[in-house]
């Protein structure tokens, strides 16, 4: 579980529960699996519904907890000159991604790797310093289509803010 904005749930780009606050102080959790500028796509009872982004902010603390695919062995960031499996999974992967018959490199991050890192990381707008953490992995996950992202939402019909409305006050 984390606090975040708005911006941070745009970031992670994946589905996520959301923690909400009732008018009288009671949690409720809502399902959040697609997000516009301004209106949001949750789950009720196995139902999409759009709802104002506004009206889910009102009652949002802040807290969220997202699922991701997180590669098998990357439990700290992996930079240059470090060696091991989760190596040759990343340079697997930018050669999928390069549509390359073989990889950069092979169980060692070395300034090939660093350099592909750093081009893919301007590419997504992270900064590029060449280490591959949580942020750097979740978008090559994205760009490989490994991870269910949030849906994108445009418009939306005014009878969704009442059902929305209706779910918070049942939770009571």
């Amino acid at each position: 579980m984390r606090d975040g904005t708005w911006n941070q749930l745009k970031d992670v780009n994946r589905p996520a529960v959301l923690t909400l606050v009732t008018a009288d102080k009671k949690l409720a959790y809502v399902l959040l699996v697609g997000l516009g500028e301004e209106e949001a796509l949750v789950v009720h009872e196995e139902s999409e519904l759009r709802v104002p982004w506004l009206d889910i902010a009102q009652q949002w603390n802040g807290e969220f907890v997202y699922a991701w695919h997180r590669p098998q062995g990357f439990d700290s960031p992996l930079s240059a000159g470090q060696r091991g499996p989760q190596v040759n999974w990343l340079a697997e992967q930018f050669a999928i991604l390069d549509q390359q018959s073989a990889p950069l490199t092979r169980n060692v991050y070395n300034d090939k790797l660093k350099k592909r890192v750093e081009l893919f990381q301007v590419s997504q707008k992270i900064e590029p310093d060449g280490i591959v953490g949580a942020q750097t992995l979740r978008r090559l996950n994205e760009v490989l289509g490994i991870d269910k992202l949030l849906q994108p939402v445009e418009g939306m019909p005014e009878s969704a803010a009442r059902l929305l409305e209706t779910h918070m006050n049942e939770s009571k």
